[in-house]
C-alpha cells in the first residue's frame, strides 16, 4: 500500500507526534519526556547524564538536544563533551561511542562529580520511512551505572515517534484531486445513464 493510513490524514493518531521541521530533534524530545518521568520517580537529589550516540549524521545535535533537555530539570546535569575530555582525557571518546567505562574512569567520575550515580543515555536512530510519507523513530537506552560499584543498577529504554508534516502537505493534494476525479467519474457515469 503506497497511501498513507487515513487516520494520519485526519489527525487521528495519538501516537504520532506532526511536525514541521526538524523531526529528529521532535522524535528525541518525545522519548526523553517518557524516559524523565521515570527518572524523576527515583528521587535522587542530583543525577549526572552523558549522552552517546553514533552512527548516524546527526549525532552531535542529538546528543546537544539531550543535555539541553537534561539542564531543563534541576534533579540532572547534562554533562558536556569540553567537560567530560577534561575528566577522562584520554578514554572519553571511547565512553562516548558507546564503551563502557573502566574501573579507572569509573574512580575518576566518582571523584570528579562527587556522586555515586552516572546516567549513561544512549541514542539510537531507529527506523527512517520516507515513502509514502516520512515517518522517524528515536530510541533512547538509559543505564544507570553504580560509580562505587562498577556495575548497571537499572535501565530503560522507549522510543519517540514523529511525522513529518512537510511531506503530508503533499498527500492533501492528493486526495483532493483522487476525491474531485472520483466526483467527476461518478457525475459523468449518473448523465449518462439518464
Amino acid at each position: 500500500n503506497v497511501f498513507p493510513a487515513i487516520w494520519w490524514l485526519l489527525d487521528d493518531d495519538q501516537t504520532i507526534e506532526i511536525q514541521d521541521d526538524d523531526v529528529e530533534i521532535r522524535a528525541l524530545d518525545n522519548a526523553w519526556a517518557s524516559i524523565e518521568a521515570g527518572l524523576l520517580k527515583l528521587r535522587i537529589p542530583m543525577l549526572f547524564v552523558y549522552p552517546r550516540c553514533q552512527n548516524h549524521d546527526s549525532c552531535g545535535g542529538l546528543r546537544d538536544e539531550i543535555l539541553g533537555l537534561a539542564n531543563e530539570n534541576d534533579q540532572f546535569y547534562g554533562i558536556p563533551d569540553d567537560e567530560m575530555a577534561a575528566l577522562l582525557p584520554e578514554t572519553w571518546l571511547s565512553l562516548r561511542e558507546g564503551n563502557n567505562p573502566s574501573q579507572e574512569d569509573i574512580e575518576a567520575l566518582r571523584t570528579s562529580l562527587n556522586t555515586d550515580r552516572l546516567v549513561l543515555v544512549d541514542i539510537t536512530m531507529a527506523d527512517e520511512i520516507e515513502k509514502p510519507l516520512r515517518i522517524l523513530r528515536v530510541d533512547l537506552r538509559v543505564i544507570i551505572v553504580s560509580l562505587l560499584k562498577n556495575q548497571v543498577l537499572s535501565g530503560s529504554s522507549t522510543a519517540g515517534f514523529v511525522l513529518s508534516h512537510v511531506e503530508r502537505r503533499d498527500m492533501y493534494v492528493y486526495w483532493y484531486v483522487t476525491l474531485l476525479l472520483a466526483a467527476l467519474v461518478f457525475m459523468i457515469l449518473v448523465i449518462r445513464v439518464k
